[in-house]
């Protein structure tokens, strides 16, 4: 697992932390990204763009995994509509055209956007954003 562990420079294994998005745009800190809040992030995007009034809670969100509820039964049928595939493309798309308008103006969204290094939930700002 070292060729796809989050690591950095310094261990000289996996995928070098600070060129990950959510580092390289500030979102998501080095400890909260080992804890996988960036695959968090990922789901309430998913399930917000798949479902028509997602609320991102502990209850919603543990549903979209249980097989057979109403929300994952939901998400299934959209994703069978949509397709993997295309949905994937328009996540990268998404992403590719966030760091292309930061790159454009030598910025990353946290910096470009917040005064504070220290502001908090700038995950929950960058979801409205996407």
């Amino acid at each position: 697992m070292p060729k796809i562990s989050v690591g950095n420079k310094k261990h000289g294994y996996g995928v070098d932390i600070d060129t990950v998005f959510w580092r390289r745009h500030d979102l998501v800190n080095e400890q909260n990204i080992k804890e996988s809040k960036d695959e968090e992030i990922i789901e309430a995007l998913l399930a917000t763009v798949l479902l028509d009034d997602f609320k991102k809670r502990k209850d919603t969100l543990d549903a979209l995994y249980e097989p057979g509820s109403e929300l994952n039964l939901e998400v299934e049928a959209r994703l069978a509509e949509i397709g993997k595939d295309n949905l994937e493309d328009q996540f990268k798309n998404v992403f590719d055209t966030i760091d292309m308008i930061f790159d454009s103006v030598d910025s990353d969204f946290s910096s470009f956007l917040f005064v504070s290094k220290k502001t908090r939930n700038k995950d929950e700002c960058f979801k409205i954003v996407f």
